[in-house]
């Protein structure tokens, strides 16, 4: 994993292999996207092998931090595709708008499209 300063400006880079049960929950949802989840159903999660990878450059952009991304999926079963980028106005609210694509083998491919709004307090 190569991660971009602490300010956020930068190169970001993750691999990430998987073996095995992954964790679930409302977390995952909003990192991995809506057509994932519909898949984890019919995955046997105790075999389940995917490799995640994910390629981001932070820049800032007027009044906040604009990261765009592109990351991938591969599982045995098939692939899933994101683009996407985020906004960071303050430590306080960020937007993320993304796309996806899953791809399953022996079953139509989805499309999807993504908006997440965040805020901390």
């Amino acid at each position: 994993e190569f991660l971009p300063a602490a300010n956020g400006r930068g190169l970001r880079f993750s691999v990430t292999p998987t073996w095995g049960t992954t964790g679930g929950g409302i977390g995952e949802l909003w990192e991995q996207g809506l057509a994932l989840k519909k898949d984890d159903a019919d995955q046997d999660e105790d075999t389940a092998m995917q490799l995640d990878t994910e390629l981001g450059y932070g820049m800032y952009h007027q009044h906040g931090l604009l990261t765009p991304y592109l990351g991938m999926r591969v599982r045995d079963e098939g692939n899933h595709y994101r683009i996407g980028s985020e906004y960071k106005f303050n430590e306080v609210l960020a937007v993320k708008l993304e796309g996806e694509r899953l791809e399953k083998d022996g079953a139509d491919t989805e499309h999807g499209i993504a908006i997440q709004i965040q805020i901390r307090w």
